[in-house]
């Protein structure tokens, strides 16, 4: 079964579950993925246990079956979209791909980084 530990308010790991929500899915009724509610402000991904999954102490963080762990949220989202239900919110050829992307980094630059020059 894989495990994804996230915090459902921080920004990063939010991404996780409103990616699933995009798809119609609920991240809490998955019959595979086992989901750990990790509590910031108590510091439990600052404990050894959690530092041994991922040594950078962040979130979300999945762990595939198979072991392999990913510890970035684009990652994780990119992998779920591929895995879980019939369309693909991250675009279904190159182009799309390519497109939804530069969305992100915008996003990204614009709203949560906030690099627009100040006029």
């Amino acid at each position: 079964m894989k495990k994804l530990y996230l915090n459902r308010i921080a920004p990063n790991p939010r991404k996780v579950v409103v990616l699933m929500q995009a798809k119609g899915l609920n991240i809490d009724d998955m019959d595979d993925i086992q989901v750990i509610d990790v509590d910031l402000a108590k510091g439990e991904h600052l404990t050894e246990e959690f530092t041994n999954i991922n040594p950078l102490q962040l979130l979300p963080v999945l762990i595939l079956d198979d072991g392999t762990v990913l510890n970035d949220s684009q990652a994780i989202c990119e992998y779920l979209d591929r895995v879980y239900g019939e369309q693909s919110i991250m675009g279904n050829d190159v182009v799309q791909r390519a497109q939804v992307g530069s969305l992100r980094r915008t996003a990204e630059f614009e709203v949560l980084y906030n690099t627009k020059p100040n006029n």
